[in-house]
This record gives structure tokens, sequence and C-alpha cells, in this order.
């Protein structure tokens, strides 16, 4: 595959994609994605062989009310476990 990759026109090697769907979709909704997407989002990036996901943001939950965030707001390590598993 790595061989039909390289004869793509414009292939870079050096050149990762990177999905930011939950953090910068979650300005929108106030990060209240179900597990459900997240899910299905992280396992649509892994076939599609998405470099890198970001699930959200790490905030202090010091400086933002956890009531008015979904998890993705603070994107805690046992949220990210929870959709991915240990992996």
């Amino acid at each position: 595959m790595e061989k039909e990759i390289r004869q793509l026109i414009g292939y870079r090697k050096k050149i990762k994609v990177l999905d930011a769907t939950i953090r910068d979709g979650g300005l929108v909704n106030n990060f209240a994605f179900d597990d459900e997407f997240v899910r299905a989002l992280y396992l649509a990036n892994k076939k599609a062989g998405v470099d890198y996901m970001e699930f959200g943001y790490r905030a202090s939950k010091e400086l933002f009310d956890v009531k008015d965030y979904g998890p993705w707001k603070f994107s805690e390590d046992e949220d990210i476990r929870r959709i991915i598993g240990d992996i």
C-alpha cells in the first residue's frame, strides 16, 4: 500500500491529518456530544487513517461550570478511555 500511496500526485509523507471536530464543533454545542457520536467519529478517523484526533479541551473545572458544558470541554482521561478503550 505504501508504494501505491507514493504514486499519488502531491503525496507528502511528512504531512499529518488532524481531526478537530470535537474541539471546534464543541464551541457551537458547548461540547455536548454524546458518546455514540464521539465513538463513531473516532472509529471513522481510525479507518480513514487520520493521524490525530482532538477530543475537545482540557479546561479547568475550577474555571468553567460543569453544568454548562458537556464532558468534551474537560476531556478527562476516563472519558477518552470510555470511547477508545485501553489501547
